[in-house]
């Protein structure tokens, strides 16, 4: 895929400029670990499985030692950082894969996370493009999914990147599911989802007029 080829060469480019770091992944300074507490803080991950997708330098790794999860596999689309990770992590309940996520198909994670996958521009079909994903997403977890985003709000914008309105993310997310969460409370021009599989509802659980 042509837009795989183009995100490849952009963060390889960052890669020989700031190496193993967040700024090589698009992100400035340590607001990576804030990122990564607003994705996390909603899941009970001890004993846990972990599917990262689009994992980049495998940094979320060094978010998640503390938690004792079971196991965790990242993919990437970007070969060279697949190997890198290979390297660095050799603990058997890490493992990595070179795979596009149009292309993956294990199920079975109790938790899928997405951090910076959806920044830069894929095609004109954006939207369809990350719907397809979350429902995706939520089809190969078994309890929940997280997923970050750049807000339309961004008041400094950068022409690479995709900038995405709240509400129309949000009407995607309730056409999956109703027991989500919003979080826009760490920075002004991000956003993360929360989508957590469906609860049963009885009728005591809605508002009635008595």
């Amino acid at each position: 895929m042509k837009t795989h080829k183009i995100n490849n060469s952009y963060y390889n480019s960052l890669y020989k400029k700031f190496g193993d770091t967040s700024l090589s992944l698009g992100w400035r300074g340590k607001s990576n670990l804030k990122r990564f507490d607003h994705l996390i803080e909603d899941f009970k991950l001890n004993d846990s499985s972990v599917l990262d997708v689009g994992c980049g330098l495998g940094h979320l790794i060094n978010h998640l030692k503390k938690k004792y999860i079971k196991t965790y596999m990242g993919i990437d689309i970007n070969r060279e950082f697949i190997k890198k990770n290979k390297k660095k992590f050799k603990l058997l309940k890490y493992k990595f894969k070179n795979i596009s996520f149009e292309k993956f198909r294990s199920r079975g994670f109790d938790y899928v996370i997405q951090n910076g996958m959806f920044n830069l521009k894929a095609n004109q079909k954006q939207y369809k493009y990350v719907e397809a994903c979350l429902r995706k997403m939520f089809y190969l977890c078994n309890y929940a999914v997280s997923s970050n985003f750049i807000s339309s709000q961004a008041k400094i914008r950068y022409s690479k990147n995709f900038y995405y309105d709240p509400v129309k993310i949000l009407k995607i997310c309730y056409s999956i599911t109703p027991n989500l969460i919003l979080k826009n409370n760490f920075f002004p021009y991000e956003f993360t989802i929360v989508l957590f599989k469906e609860k049963k509802i009885n009728e005591d659980s809605y508002f009635k007029n008595i």
